[in-house]
Formats: C-alpha cells, sequence, structure tokens
C-alpha cells in the first residue's frame, strides 16, 4: 500500500514529525504500522527521530530509529 505524504507548507513536517515532536508514542506506533516512512525529512531536513531527540522524547526517538522495513516481496499469481 501507497500512502500520499501530506507535508505542511511552511515547515515541510509530515505527521509523524508531529507526533513524534509532541512525543505521543501511541500515535507514532500507528503511523508507523499503517506505512509512515520514517526516513522522511522536513525543511531543517531533520527525521522524525531527530524531532523527538530535539524535544526530549528518547522513547520515540529510540523506537523511530529501531524501525526496520521488510522488503517488498514479489508475489506471483496463477490463474486456474
Amino acid at each position: 500500500m501507497v500512502f500520499y505524504v501530506r507535508r505542511c507548507p511552511l515547515t515541510g513536517m509530515t505527521v509523524l514529525h508531529v507526533a513524534a515532536m509532541r512525543g505521543s508514542m501511541s500515535l507514532v506506533r500507528r503511523l508507523v504500522d499503517v506505512g509512515a516512512t520514517t526516513e522522511a525529512l522536513d525543511g531543517l531536513v531533520k527525521t522524525p527521530a531527530d524531532v523527538a531527540e530535539d524535544n526530549e522524547h528518547k522513547d520515540v526517538a529510540n523506537f523511530l530509529k529501531g524501525v526496520k522495513y521488510l522488503p517488498i516481496a514479489k508475489v506471483s499469481l496463477s490463474v486456474k
């Protein structure tokens, strides 16, 4: 599934950046679960993990740094 990432036109922040900035672990987890990328850069060239660290939310920053994405598997469908 692919999501269009909305960014704030002034800051370049995504919703994940804002959740990380506020230290909302439940929202950060939910956004990651539905496919939000942890590698998006804002207008200051910071990832959501950087923003969490800057705002002293070390638990959120550590969680975001630990997120690993699974490679997309090739799927072969055969119709019988």
